[in-house]
């Protein structure tokens, strides 16, 4: 890949979940239209990596969270430990899985790396001489794999998610942005709108009942409702 002479974007991510990609793409979209002279790719660092790790992270993750909440929150909580130990995974995947998202960041004149996942922070965070790094949080809440040495902006959902950000890490500049969603959402329809598009009973009571990206346990909220 040939470094450019113009402003160029890359939007790094990994499918544990859908939000992390379609926030990549929010952010995309909200480039095409806001500044198309800017050059943007989106890359899900999973593709750099064989297919049995891509299995083992994506479709791992789903399989626990799905199957055995419990041992995911413990999984969690571990990882959320103050300590070095949070941290060295990442430099070993770099060093044995990911070496062409390495290659990749430092071959090319980005004007700004910007993660929506955190695997691609830990990856990064070892070395020195990158790009600028930006990441945008998808939670709501703060796990400190978030929290990567060499990011110089913190995007966030909230005011109350930036003080805590800015209170553990020194540095880098935070702020309360939200959480990138497609632009399709920007415009409402009315009520009536929604209930004829969808086919339902105008006047029957209506339940929207919400969920994440991997609709966990959609069907007993949907019941208990």
């Amino acid at each position: 890949m040939n470094s450019r002479d113009h402003a160029s974007v890359l939007l790094a991510s990994a499918r544990a979940g859908a939000r992390h990609l379609r926030a990549a793409e929010a952010l995309r979209g909200a480039f095409a239209a806001e500044s198309p002279t800017i050059c943007v790719e989106h890359l899900d660092v999973l593709e750099l990596a064989p297919r049995w790790v891509r299995t083992a992270y994506a479709d791992g993750f789903e399989w626990i969270a799905a199957r055995a909440p419990r041992v995911w929150r413990q999984m969690y909580e571990r990882t959320n430990e103050p300590g070095p130990h949070s941290q060295r995974w990442g430099t070993m995947a770099e060093r044995t899985l990911f070496r062409a998202f390495y290659r990749l960041i430092k071959a090319e004149r980005w004007s700004m790396v910007v993660c929506t996942h955190f695997l691609p922070l830990q990856l990064a965070s070892a070395r020195s001489c990158l790009s600028p790094f930006g990441t945008v949080i998808t939670d709501l809440t703060l796990h400190r794999y978030w929290l990567q040495p060499g990011v110089r902006r913190y995007f966030v959902a909230t005011p109350a998610l930036a003080q805590l950000v800015e209170r553990q890490i020194r540095g880098a500049r935070v702020l309360a942005t939200g959480i990138p969603v497609d632009s399709a959402f920007a415009v409402a329809p009315s009520r009536e709108e929604a209930r004829q598009a969808l086919g339902l009973n105008p006047p029957r009571p209506t339940v929207l009942v919400m969920g994440g990206g991997l609709g966990l346990r959609i069907e007993e909220a949907a019941r208990a409702a």
